[in-house]
């Protein structure tokens, strides 16, 4: 849950069984699920403490692909792939900006937008991509 993005196999099987043993989750579960797949979920999950298979994952948005087991490796690394392809700066003020989102107001974020803009304008790729769009190309994106 940790993860940015998640991605199973068909024969995943997820639990949170920490109340099959007396517990409380740990690890960060109780902060981290609710945000991920609402609070009634998690609340279903944790006090149950019942497998749910990949397909019943993804449905709740626990995880955001689900593979066959024998395409799992191949998916993640095309996958983190496509995304490493993207200019370096916005990629990270995405993530900046998604996370700092869970724990501020709109204003806040509205905020932050603007400032990650600015920063992005800075790189000179977006007009590059503008330029490119013009021409009909492909930009050439420095991945910066």
């Amino acid at each position: 849950m940790a993860c940015d993005m998640r991605i199973a196999s068909t024969d995943t099987k997820l639990s949170m069984a920490f109340i099959k043993v007396s517990l409380s989750p740990g690890m960060g579960g109780t902060y981290l699920m609710p945000q991920l797949i609402g609070t009634a979920k998690a609340m279903e999950l944790c006090m149950l403490g019942e497998n749910i298979d990949a397909q019943q994952a993804l449905q709740i948005g626990l995880v955001n692909h689900v593979v066959e087991p024998e395409q799992l490796m191949d998916f993640a690394l095309d996958f983190a792939g496509r995304i490493a392809r993207n200019p370096v700066i916005p990629v990270r003020l995405i993530k900046k900006a998604i996370y700092q989102g869970l724990k501020s107001d709109l204003d806040a974020a509205l905020n932050f937008e603007a400032f990650a803009q600015v920063g992005c304008f800075s790189t000179g790729n977006v007009q590059e991509a503008i330029t490119a769009f013009k021409e009909k190309r492909p930009p050439f994106l420095n991945n910066i």
